[in-house]
């Protein structure tokens, strides 16, 4: 099924306007840079500027009220973050989305997610499954509000207790790490409920009733799936908006024009 956007600025962004979330305050103590930095990211990693965006510094230092030191220097930073793209004599823009990069990431958070599940030797305790039910719960009310930042939240809580239970809370910065390199296709695809985020939501109970019985390689398995249906969601963004994606990784993916 074809993803529909979770949220669109295409038409502010193709009229030439940029959603930067108005001019940066000077009272907050942080350097300016740090400020400009800050502002960029979360309007990438959100989706608010998406990919491919152009991003002249002019425009930037106008609409944020500073001057283009801070603007060139937070963009510098934010291109060895892989988050903006520089094209000699052309101009700076939002990074595009390297599916290639997707499902390394992805690689990363099975490996390590699902090797952690199978690290848990006895059943949960009533403590750990009431935390985990209430983690479902705000997850599957956060979906029915549409609220996407509170689904990531809570969908991340989710996988951050799963670690914590395996013995290996410190892999959290791994995963989270892979998390963000896959986070903006998350947000720019929903789906229908049987696929897109309620479909999430089933999945973590089913993984949670698995736990309950003492079944962890099927819980395994189970998580295996969820983290996998990541990238089959990349792969039909992709199809849908190539112009999203770096086209060296998508060009032998069925169904593009890229």
């Amino acid at each position: 099924m074809t993803p529909t956007l979770a949220r669109s600025n295409s038409k502010s962004q193709a009229s030439g306007q940029l959603d930067l979330g108005g001019p940066i305050g000077l009272h907050t103590g942080l350097p300016i840079r740090h400020q400009v930095e800050q502002r960029l990211k979360e309007r990438i990693q959100n989706v608010t500027l998406l990919p491919g965006t152009p991003l002249p510094e002019n425009e930037l230092a106008q609409q944020l009220e500073v001057s283009r030191t801070p603007v060139r220097e937070a963009l510098q930073r934010l291109t060895h973050e892989g988050l903006i793209q520089v094209v000699p004599q052309v101009g700076t823009f939002v990074a595009r989305i390297d599916l290639d990069r997707v499902k390394e990431a992805l690689f990363v958070r099975e490996a390590v997610e699902c090797t952690a599940l199978t690290n848990i030797s006895t059943r949960l305790s009533k403590d750990d499954m009431a935390a985990l039910k209430r983690l479902v719960e705000m997850h599957q009310a956060a979906v029915e509000k549409n609220d996407t930042e509170a689904t990531l939240r809570a969908d991340e809580a989710f996988h951050r207790y799963l670690l914590a239970l395996g013995g290996v809370p410190g892999a959290w910065r791994y995963v989270q790490e892979a998390r963000e390199m896959h986070r903006r296709v998350r947000i720019l695809t929903q789906t229908s409920a049987a696929d897109g985020a309620r479909r999430s939501v089933a999945q973590h109970a089913s993984i949670l009733k698995r736990l309950a019985q003492g079944k962890l390689p099927e819980a395994a398995d189970l998580l295996r799936e969820h983290v996998r249906m990541n990238f089959e969601m990349a792969k039909e963004l992709a199809r849908s908006h190539p112009d999203y994606f770096v086209a060296s990784s998508i060009a032998t993916l069925p169904g593009t024009n890229a």
